[in-house]
């Protein structure tokens, strides 16, 4: 008899310390999209009207959603928001709503702000020091930030900047992404073309 209470003991012992070692994050319902944005050059002003178009479709979204963006923009200039590179979150509560402010407040907003201040009630997520945002293993790492900052149920992404399209060129190359200079950019492999077309 002592010799089962004592694997009974052992057995519950060795299973609650296994409980406590797992943790798993949170999931949200719903779908979070990611978006993205090598702001690093000519078309910071669209991606920032990007956002805001976005923001405006979270409005009227009748669940709880939610944007992620990474924005990369210019460092050291008079540019208004992130002067680093940043995760954003924007979380829509399925009345209007949009991190913590009311839909008459939101609605107010587009109706008497710019467009960097109305952005500018994005949550910060997490920064990075300056980065290679076009680079291979900053991409990977970025978008798993992302992930692991609001883990959801499904998830849809979204690139924005410059990029060389998907027709041929002489090089044969393409790429999306354009970070400060045209020498960064995220090359398109064959193999995902080839998917796409």
């Amino acid at each position: 008899m002592k010799k089962i209470l004592f694997i009974f003991l052992a057995a519950c012992f060795f299973f609650s310390c296994e409980k406590e070692a797992i943790v798993i994050p949170q999931q949200h319902a719903g779908r979070t999209v990611l978006a993205f944005f090598w702001a690093n050059n000519n078309l910071s002003d669209n991606l920032r009207r990007n956002i805001l178009t976005m923001m405006n479709g979270l409005t009227e979204v009748t669940d709880s959603a939610t944007l992620l963006v990474y924005w990369d923009g210019y460092e050291n200039s008079t540019e208004p928001n992130w002067k680093t590179p940043t995760i954003l979150r924007y979380t829509t509560n399925g009345r209007g709503g949009i991190n913590g402010y009311s839909k008459d407040e939101i609605e107010d907003m587009f109706s008497n702000s710019s467009t960097a201040d109305i952005v500018e009630i994005g949550v910060v997520e997490k920064s990075y020091p300056s980065q290679i945002s076009t680079e291979k293993q900053v991409m990977q790492t970025v978008i798993s930030d992302m992930m692991e900052c609001y883990p959801s149920e499904s998830y849809g992404i979204i690139f924005g900047s410059h990029g060389s399209g998907w027709l041929p060129t002489i090089t044969g190359t393409r790429s999306i992404g354009v970070d400060g200079v045209n020498a960064n950019t995220a090359v398109i492999p064959n193999w995902l073309r080839s998917c796409v077309r």
